[in-house]
């Protein structure tokens, strides 16, 4: 017997809900449910629904019937992602996966082979690491859907794609960048950003925090003034990126004393807007800092290379591996590893100076 729900969506409109039970002999209850905009069409569909299934020679080939990718990431990114879904990147990530041709397959009908072409596919256009994160996130879903929703997928496809298209070259991982930006660079850079007076950006502050802090730009400009602890010089970092989402993912993050220095003139130059340490926009800061570049002449230098630098000053200080985690707030000291024994570039080395933004510093 179905039941059904009632309920109003956004728009003001009524839905109804019908939800159906499958009674098996010593299994867990079968229910599945769809939402219509009229009862009648909800009752029609639970009828014809109950005699499909319990009719069925092979019910669990019944209970999946018509079940594509597109409807699995759905409902993984509204169950598991929550109503705010997942972090951007992922989220976009999914939503791209979701128009894709291999989504409309039925699930039960995909193989090894039809991952490989999509990849193929996927690589004539884009880099063989990002096409590598394609099947990352089906796997993720196939997985979750194999555990939490008991759809009985074959794996080994998944493995099998990947062999095959790692050895076609149609995926990779992405390589280490290691880009940093040399003394000359980076003079250049706060000269310009020094001379752009009627900017509401304070980007050689911005900068330098960056060096000293590890942050992403989103997670610098999500830093509140009152969680900034001046007696162990830390401060809350909120929703760090992580693998398994940023959401929710807070962290303490200790500074050293350079860049609690870079914090204190923060603090004083710019003004408390609605209570966050840098009230900007992270996609403005990459964009002036990209056009900067341009302007000067400098190539194949972005925002983020910045973290790299920050962390290889660490290792130059000779900071230690966990020392330099408490800053830079890595779950993996693996990916650490490549600043271990770093020795200084040469003497001297730029360093934030509050008057005239930068100085060479002994090192």
């Amino acid at each position: 017997m179905a039941t059904y729900n009632k309920r109003k969506d956004k728009s003001g409109k009524w839905r109804y809900t019908a939800q159906i039970r499958i009674n098996k002999k010593n299994k867990k209850p079968y229910t599945e449910s769809k939402t219509f905009s009229t009862k009648t069409a909800a009752k029609d569909w639970a009828n014809m629904r109950e005699i499909q299934l319990k009719e069925s020679a092979n019910f669990e080939a019944a209970i999946f019937e018509g079940t594509t990718f597109e409807k699995l990431i759905k409902r993984y990114s509204k169950e598991v992602g929550g109503p705010d879904g997942f972090e951007k990147s992922k989220q976009s990530h999914l939503n791209f996966l979701q128009k894709q041709e291999i989504s409309e397959s039925d699930v039960r009908d995909v193989t090894a082979a039809d991952f490989v072409e999509h990849l193929r596919l996927r690589a004539l256009n884009v880099q063989p690491a990002t096409a590598l994160n394609d099947l990352v996130y089906f796997g993720v879903v196939m997985k979750h859907a194999r555990v939490a929703w008991s759809i009985p997928f074959d794996l080994q496809i998944l493995s099998d794609a990947r062999t095959t298209a790692k050895n076609a070259g149609y995926i990779a991982k992405s390589k280490q960048r290691k880009r940093r930006p040399s003394d000359d660079e980076l003079k250049k850079i706060i000269n310009y950003f020094k001379g752009k007076t009627r900017s509401s950006y304070p980007m050689v502050l911005i900068i330098w925090f960056e060096i000293y802090s590890a942050r992403r730009t989103g997670e610098m400009c999500r830093i509140l003034r009152d969680e900034i602890y001046k007696k162990n010089k830390t401060f809350e970092a909120r929703d760090v990126k992580h693998p398994n989402g940023s959401k929710g993912n807070d962290k303490t993050s200790r500074i050293t004393d350079r860049g609690w220095e870079v914090i204190q003139a923060i603090l004083k130059e710019v003004p408390d807007v609605d209570g966050r340490l840098l009230p900007f926009n992270p996609k403005t800061i990459s964009t002036y800092f990209t056009n900067a570049c341009k302007v000067l002449g400098i190539e194949d230098l972005h925002f983020y290379d910045l973290k790299h630098e920050s962390m290889s000053r660490m290792a130059e200080d000779g900071l230690t591996i966990p020392q330099i985690s408490e800053i830079s707030l890595h779950n993996d000291w693996k990916s650490l590893q490549i600043y271990v024994n770093m020795k200084p570039r040469k003497d001297t080395r730029l360093e934030f100076c509050p008057i005239n933004g930068y100085k060479d510093v002994e090192v």
